[in-house]
């Protein structure tokens, strides 16, 4: 997981975690009520197409 991303999963279903690196690192939980997931996702969705979108202007750019 690179610093800054976001991660959606069901946790109801079986899962772990590990960490390989040599540092430690600390990642913050929340739990979401259910009613929030399409919101979470639709900010998701915008979230990328916004770095789509500087990434695209940034390589335009003379």
């Amino acid at each position: 997981m690179r610093e800054g991303a976001f991660w959606w999963f069901d946790n109801k279903q079986l899962h772990e975690a590990s960490n390989d690196g040599d540092e430690d690192r600390l990642h913050l939980i929340f739990d979401v009520l259910p009613g929030l997931h399409a919101a979470i996702e639709r900010r998701e969705r915008a979230l990328r197409r916004a770095a789509v979108d500087r990434s695209a202007t940034a390589e335009s750019a003379p």
